[in-house]
């Protein structure tokens, strides 16, 4: 609406615009797609929007290296609480062994998300000095979880930053609380 507001729409402007929606929305499967989101989504294609390449880009192209980092997370994932969460992780040593680079990570913590019965998917990777960690969740408050360690992001996905030494205390988050949420 602010765009439109502020100058006319062009073809690659409608198609950057849908290529946003997509993407926030997890190509319209989010709890965030209302009926205003289709609204918008459904003029950004009446102006010529090819819906078909833009999602096939978003969603179905991976490179080898996303492929061999999802090969290697499923090989590293942890039930926990009756499978109600899951966790995977990659190393140091796994990004160095595939060459992974910032980006190839895309989309790992999805794995958990997409299998029945979890509730809350966990993906943890170090980088330099840093644990970066990603939180998803269909239903679960995982922004709230995110923020007792100076993380943040939305109800349904979020992510963390730790230094290496407080990574200890995210080990000690009651699962049951997290799931009672």
């Amino acid at each position: 609406d602010i765009i439109t507001e502020m100058t006319e729409l062009d073809d690659h402007l409608c198609n950057l615009l849908y290529a946003g929606i997509s993407f926030d929305t997890g190509c319209f499967k989010h709890s965030n797609v209302t009926s205003e989101t289709h609204k918008k989504a459904s003029y950004l294609v009446s102006r010529g929007v090819n819906t078909s390449l833009i999602n096939q880009n978003l969603f179905g192209n991976k490179s080898i290296k996303e492929i061999e980092a999802l090969k290697m997370a499923y090989n590293s994932l942890e039930f926990f609480e009756d499978g109600k969460i899951v966790f995977t992780y990659m190393t140091k040593e796994d990004d160095e062994r595939i060459g992974i680079q910032t980006g190839d990570h895309d989309g790992v913590v999805e794995i958990g998300r997409s299998i029945e019965g979890v509730e809350v998917s966990i993906f943890s990777r170090i980088i330099d000095n840093e644990v970066k960690i990603s939180l998803r969740s269909n239903y679960v408050d995982v922004n709230e979880i995110a923020s007792k360690f100076g993380g943040g992001g939305h109800v349904c996905a979020a992510g963390i930053t730790l230094l290496d030494d407080n990574f200890k205390k995210l080990l000690d988050i009651d699962k049951n609380q997290m799931l009672k949420q």
